[in-house]
């Protein structure tokens, strides 16, 4: 199984961030995006495609993204779950309620390589554990 073959969810309430990580993503091979700006949208989402990889923000004004996390976890078990945030405060809760880690939201044109970086190795991993 490829790169290609594998969808994302980018859950994030603002869409400029939204669309920037779909290049993003779209620059590391990610072909299947799907966008979310509010938690009910990603969950309905979640549901409908049960996406490889969920990155998503920590901070939505109408649910916590630890409560976010246990959703995605109990309706997609195999998804793995990205924190892109720079609010670092609300990580801990995230990773203790499921999420596989954290990736710094890229700010500026010289993080963007290094979050690509981190994605595609993410990406690997979650193929590894398709493939086996």
């Amino acid at each position: 199984m490829s790169k290609q073959d594998f969808s994302i969810l980018i859950a994030d309430p603002s869409r400029f961030d939204c669309n920037l990580l779909s290049i993003f993503c779209r620059e590391v091979n990610f072909r299947t995006i799907y966008q979310a700006q509010e938690p009910s949208d990603a969950i309905e989402k979640v549901l409908n495609h049960c996406p490889s990889v969920i990155l998503t923000e920590a901070e939505f004004p109408s649910m916590s993204g630890g409560e976010l996390v246990r959703i995605f976890k109990r309706f997609c078990p195999t998804a793995t779950i990205l924190v892109c945030t720079n609010e670092e405060k609300a990580v801990a809760e995230m990773l203790k309620s499921g999420a596989a880690g954290h990736l710094p939201k890229p700010t500026a044109s010289t993080q963007r390589m290094a979050f690509q970086r981190a994605l595609a190795d993410f990406g690997c991993e979650c193929r590894k554990g398709v493939e086996a």
